[in-house]
């Protein structure tokens, strides 16, 4: 994901020492962060999450870290929030049993647990607005701004502006540039078999595999970009 190149180089956890010999060849589908909270919970906002129950994911997963960056980009102490951690079915059980006002996953859209929770509680999500978005790229570059388009989900009647991270393809930066070169050629060229490889892929465009944020394209994968005439301004 486009957010972890720029922690690894950091050395910040779960790494325990900088990490910089990576470098990308291509991103495809964004995952994007979808907070979702009981209706009737009385939160408008990750303010409102104050003495509440929450689930996020367990740390080190992608998740986890996203909603650590929201809440320091908001500056909210996570010791005020009773956050309870763990995976996809145990977030949905808390809110479903309402042992938990809400929950965070990053995910592609339309998720289908996403789908199933709001078929079964009356849930709605929270918008990331602009000024956020921007604390949130000032503290990862690798954050890009997307939404969660209208009636993806069920009672999800408006779009949800919100943040997300690219899914990418990377290599050792002692990767060869033909080789690097010789695998985007070859994205490029399969494309279409490429788009159906996952119904995520579908929206894909050659030139959204050149743009990756927080991180260094790889030099023979910018020439094929370049080539293409889809390299990232």
């Amino acid at each position: 994901m486009s957010i972890v190149p720029s922690v690894a180089k950091a050395g910040k956890p779960p790494f325990q020492e900088p990490i910089d010999n990576v470098r990308g060849i291509a991103s495809f589908t964004s995952m994007l962060a979808h907070v979702a909270v009981a209706r009737d919970a009385g939160v408008g906002s990750l303010a409102d999450l104050k003495g509440k129950r929450f689930a996020s994911q367990p740390v080190g997963q992608a998740t986890a870290l996203i909603f650590d960056d929201m809440l320091a980009a908001s500056d909210i102490d996570p010791a005020g929030i009773d956050l309870v951690r763990g995976g996809l079915s145990f977030q949905t059980d808390q809110i479903k049993d309402r042992h938990a006002v809400g929950m965070i996953s990053v995910a592609n859209y339309p998720a289908s647990f996403f789908t199933e929770l709001a078929n079964s509680s009356d849930i709605t999500f929270l918008t990331i607005d602009d000024a956020l978005a921007e604390k949130l790229q000032s503290l990862n570059p690798g954050y890009v701004r997307t939404e969660i388009p209208a009636g993806t989900y069920p009672g999800q009647d408006a779009a949800v502006p919100t943040v997300g991270t690219s899914m990418m393809m990377i290599a050792s930066e002692d990767m060869s540039d033909d080789e690097a070169y010789w695998l985007t050629r070859t994205l490029i060229e399969k494309f279409k078999r490429l788009q159906g490889a996952h119904a995520s892929l579908a929206r894909l465009e050659p030139a959204d595999m050149a743009r990756m944020p927080g991180i260094t394209i790889h030099p023979g994968a910018l020439r094929a970009y370049e080539e293409a005439g889809v390299a990232a301004k």
